[in-house]
């Protein structure tokens, strides 16, 4: 940026220099007061993406330990189904037994 003398300066050119000057410093308020604004929102923006990091692990503890849970009500079942004779069931109930093996099995396995 160039200096001058203002007392080599015209009257008229030494008003435009402080009015350049004013303009300047208004213009560093607003990029100050602007530049406070978006950091707020940056932290607003990153608390929100933190939050939704943490309720989206929750979810996945949440439903591993409900699919957990379920495994194992299902190798339960299969279990206590396994334990019937054949005599003891209807056909419908037989299919269903025969289902829930099916399901203990592939639990077995997946463990």
């Amino acid at each position: 940026m160039t200096t001058y003398n203002k007392h080599h300066l015209t009257e008229k050119e030494n008003k435009v220099l402080k009015a350049q000057e004013q303009a300047l410093k208004e213009q560093a308020k607003i990029y100050g007061k602007l530049s406070k604004d978006i950091e707020k929102e940056m932290w607003k923006v990153g608390k929100a993406s933190l939050n939704a990091i943490v309720s989206v692990a929750l979810l996945l503890v949440t439903g591993a330990t409900l699919g957990k849970l379920g495994l194992t009500l299902l190798k339960g079942a299969g279990d206590i189904s396994a334990a019937y004779s054949d005599d003891d069931l209807s056909e419908q109930t037989m299919e269903a037994v025969h289902g829930l093996s099916i399901m203990s099995d592939l639990i077995e396995i997946i463990e």
